[in-house]
């Protein structure tokens, strides 16, 4: 078992390596071990990051310059257009597919893999959910509906 000095000592080079702030003030051993495995796991993770760009860099790596010979002859080369790495999509929570405009009057069901707290208590996925049993009513129930919490039945 490492000392709380030399847990220290660890936790500050990882987060100095990660760029992060981190507090070990008042942490008992093995609280200082648990934050240095944690900073280790994302050491870890941003390493593999790094090695997956490195490979993908590799694979799409232009083509070895010519010889001067060619050069000299004349030939021209046509280079490729560089191609910028399409942005990453959104997360999950904000990829919403709202099957129309609000309708106050329609039967709405708890989506899948979701549920919700109403007044009636936890309502699950495929439960029908009306806007009475929510806090601000329709008001509530259409904000649910937008982010796909709740879909038509």
């Amino acid at each position: 078992m490492a000392s709380n000095r030399e847990l220290k000592a660890e936790i500050e080079t990882l987060s100095k390596e990660l760029g992060v702030t981190v507090s070990t003030d008042r942490l008992n051993n093995e609280k200082l071990t648990e934050l240095r495995d944690q900073l280790l796991e994302q050491k870890a993770l941003l390493d593999q990051l790094e090695e997956a760009d490195r490979a993908k860099s590799e694979q799409t790596a232009p083509e070895p310059a010519q010889s001067t010979e060619s050069v000299q002859e004349g030939a021209t080369r046509e280079e490729a257009p560089e191609s910028t790495p399409a942005p990453p999509p959104p997360p999950p929570a904000q990829v919403v597919a709202v099957a129309g405009p609000f309708d106050p009057s329609a039967r709405y069901v708890v989506a899948p893999g979701k549920s919700l707290s109403t007044r009636r208590g936890i309502r699950g996925p495929g439960s029908t959910i009306t806007a009475n049993e929510l806090g601000n009513g329709v008001e509530t129930l259409c904000f649910l509906y937008e982010r796909g919490f709740v879909i038509r039945g």
